[in-house]
């Protein structure tokens, strides 16, 4: 049965513990090397970590309000900001986080000359440890210098005055320097130090200080729902970062206030304009009612239209009454002309005069007493004739008075009536002034209204000019950890020891890629799909021979496991023909060949071993016999018998040898010769098993023109010998030369790593459980 794959060997193990295994496996070896990076990773770390400025968090809260998010106020509140206008958080992290106002407190705390301390190998922030902090008149027009100079002061305690550059400059006063224009005043975060040590200040550009500072601060809303603003910044001094977020807060706050003032003050020049124009219009229109009134003597159009109608009423009911008073005249002057008596009690109904009603009643009495004289008398009787005088002289006297009182009704109602002439004159011309008076009255009432809405915003703008709020409401003041939150010590210890792992594993990695040659059994699995039967460990006695019998060496137990793996390759008591080769010289093949065929031979199995390789025969010389009458002189057609040229082997009853005998000029062609067929058969025939050590494969061809007459092939690749590209190209030269039944046997495997390790230890084998033990 031919094996031609790896069957044999796989496990149970699923793919990922074979990668595992195969990972584990290859770097275990470098295990020194590993512990010794890792060390030294970790003193790196440690190292780090005594010298890197310790990083502390500041952190700040601000409530804003949100136009969605809000505040309610109180009205009183709201009456007070009247200008304000609620937020959007987002937009206001942005202004927060602007170039503008992020600068104003750069220039403000005078960040762009910071101090330091000089140390002995890492300078340090003065930032508290200064007494005194340093301002520029112009900062704007720093320029942050290429090299970053270190400029030396000394602070003089007890006459207040600062050195630089041996130029002595007191505190608080301005002077000319190589720098700019400086001033040194007292630091208010000052705190002595333990020890006194230089003090210099660098200097830096506002925008490169403004950009540093931006891209440290973190600025975002504590959630989606809320209106409150996180400020965030992490900086070496903790009083420092303290400083610029409460100053970032504060100049946030008067730039929203100078908004404020400024849309107020904006507000309040626009509306004291537009009073002036109004007030002129309003007097303007107030002129012209004045005007028009006077013009047509209107005091009130409604109360004056008012009294013209009842005036007018008055005097048509007085046209009436005339007119009657003249009628009832009419009629009594009629009586009296025509001396009715009857009537006359009527007549007098309609008189209005007392006289003439006083007259009318005494001719009412005298005509009923001249007619009782006549009546009684006659008509001639003096009494008669008396009374009817006195009647003419009331008659007279009536129509005199009828006469007067009829030119008085005349002259009166003409009168009257000029007046309602007048009135109905007036009242026609009441509707069209009224109408012109109404059209002035609405200009004036507009332009008061609008008067009115401009005191009034006058009023509340003046109000919210003089009580300005801020828009937002400190909730936290800036606060910083007690603990830095850089560097993180475990795990700039842990990145250090993986750092350094991963060194290991790169130089390893690179170590074997830079490799041409096999360095391990995984190795050869990887590049061929071949079996590989087992691997032999690199021998560290001169001595070819190492299988003995009962010996315990790890190498004795590797050649007894592949003496069990030949059944894997098809090897058994029918295939019972092994071909060893390899693929170039100093492989080892010979080694292994002798080697399997002592391990062969002390089970009790009858074995034969064949010196094949003509060119350069080794076996005979490791078992110290002599090559003369061995196969070549067989194969040339010599007078002599196989018996004679197998040769046994003295400490070995099992184990025979065929010397290869005198090297030949034509190896390849005697190798093809059909005597070795009859050889091999009659060998087959006699032993349990026939081991043939041939040339390499690579520079000749012997074991292509041996393998058909074989039952299985042992291909013998070395560590650290055999190149890479021969292995990977091995299962096309199987493929192509035809090959029987390959299994590989790695040899020569050392230890690897730091510290080799051999592998001359010996086994024994615990009377519990056959475990094998490493001694």
């Amino acid at each position: 049965m031919e094996v031609t794959t790896k069957e044999f060997f796989e496990d149970e193990l699923d793919s990922s513990e074979k990668i595992f295994q195969k990972i584990f496996y290859k770097y275990l070896p470098y295990w020194p090397l590993f512990l010794g990076l890792l060390i030294i990773g970790v003193i790196g770390g440690l190292i780090y970590l005594r010298y890197a400025t310790p990083i502390f968090e500041t952190s700040a809260k601000i409530l804003v309000k949100d136009e969605k998010k809000g505040l309610d106020e109180s009205k009183i509140l709201e009456s007070f900001d009247l200008l304000g206008s609620k937020k959007i958080v987002e937009n206001e992290i942005e202004v927060i986080k602007s170039v503008q106002l992020v600068s104003k407190v750069v220039k403000n705390l005078h960040l762009y000359a910071a101090p330091f301390q000089q140390g002995s190998i890492k300078d340090f922030s003065a930032y508290a440890y200064s007494p005194v902090r340093i301002e520029f008149k112009e900062p704007d027009l720093l320029v942050t210098p290429k090299d970053e100079e270190k400029i030396f002061f000394h602070y003089d305690s007890i006459q207040q005055k600062v050195t630089l550059d041996n130029q002595i400059m007191p505190l608080n006063s301005w002077a000319t320097s190589p720098y700019g224009t400086l001033r040194f005043v007292n630091n208010d975060n000052y705190t002595k130090p333990k020890t006194s040590k230089k003090l210099y200040f660098t200097i830096t550009s506002v925008n490169d200080v403004t950009n540093d500072l931006l891209e440290r601060l973190d600025v975002e809303s504590t959630s989606k729902l809320a209106s409150i603003i996180y400020l965030r910044l992490q900086d070496a001094v903790s009083a420092r970062a303290e400083n610029i977020l409460n100053e970032l807060i504060r100049v946030y706050d008067m730039a929203g206030i100078e908004d404020k003032n400024a849309l107020a003050a904006n507000t309040l020049s626009f509306v004291l304009q537009k009073l002036k124009l109004v007030e002129s219009d309003l007097d303007s229109v107030e002129s012209q009612i004045q005007k028009y009134k006077l013009t047509h003597r209107i005091v009130d159009m409604s109360e004056q239209g008012k009294l013209f109608l009842e005036s007018a009423e008055k005097n048509n009911e007085l046209i009436k009454q005339n007119n009657v008073q003249r009628a009832v005249l009419d009629e009594i002057d009629q009586y009296i002309s025509g001396g009715g008596g009857k009537n006359i009690s009527i007549s007098t109904l309609g008189v209005v005069d007392p006289v003439l009603s006083q007259l009318l009643g005494l001719l009412y009495e005298s005509e009923m007493k001249f007619e009782g004289i006549r009546n009684s008398t006659g008509e001639k009787n003096t009494m008669a004739l008396a009374m009817s005088s006195e009647i003419e002289m009331l008659k007279s006297k009536i129509r005199a008075n009828v006469q007067t009182q009829r030119k008085s009704l005349l002259t009166g109602g003409n009168v009257v009536s000029d007046e309602q002439q007048k009135y109905s004159t007036v009242l026609k011309k009441i509707p069209s002034q009224e109408k012109e008076l109404i059209q002035i009255s609405r200009q004036q009432s507009i332009k008061n209204t609008i008067y009115t809405f401009l005191l009034q915003k006058k009023e509340e703008t003046e109000l919210s000019l003089a009580s300005t709020i801020a828009d937002t409401r400190l909730v936290d003041h800036a606060h910083s950890t007690t603990k830095p939150v850089s560097p993180n010590k475990p795990l700039i210890l842990i990145l250090s020891g993986l750092i350094a792992l991963v060194l290991g594993l790169i130089f390893i990695y690179l170590k074997d890629v830079l490799n041409r040659n096999i360095s391990s059994k995984v190795e050869v699995e990887t590049l061929c799909a071949l079996p590989v039967l087992g691997e032999i460990a690199l021998s560290t006695d001169n001595n070819k021979i190492v299988m003995k019998e009962g010996s315990r060496m790890l190498i004795s137990e590797q050649f007894r496991q592949i003496r069990t793996a030949l059944r894997y390759i098809g090897i058994n008591s029918k295939n019972k023909k092994i071909l060893v080769t390899s693929g170039i010289p100093g492989e080892g093949k010979s080694f292994v060949a002798a080697n399997l065929g002592i391990a062969l031979s002390l089970t009790g199995k009858k074995v034969v071993l064949i010196e094949l390789d003509l060119r350069k025969p080794t076996l005979s010389v490791g078992f110290d016999v002599k090559r003369s009458g061995g196969l070549t002189n067989y194969l040339i057609g010599e007078n002599i018998s196989i018996q004679s040229i197998i040769k046994p082997l003295k400490d070995y009853d099992s184990l025979f040898l065929i010397p290869s005998g005198p090297i030949p000029p034509n190896p390849s062609e005697l190798i093809s010769h059909s005597k070795l067929t009859d050889l091999l058969l009659e060998l087959e025939k006699d032993f349990d098993y026939v081991i043939i050590d041939t040339a390499p494969v690579g520079p000749v061809t012997d074991a292509y023109i041996l393998s058909p007459f074989c039952d299985a092939t042992l291909y013998i690749v070395r560590q650290g010998i055999t190149p890479k590209a021969l292995v990977s190209h091995l299962e096309k030269k199987v493929r192509y030369g035809g090959l029987k039944n390959v299994g590989i046997i790695v040899n020569g495997v050392s230890g690897r790593g730091i510290g080799k390790y051999g592998y001359g230890k010996s086994y024994e084998y615990s009377e519990y459980g056959n475990k094998a033990e490493i001694q």
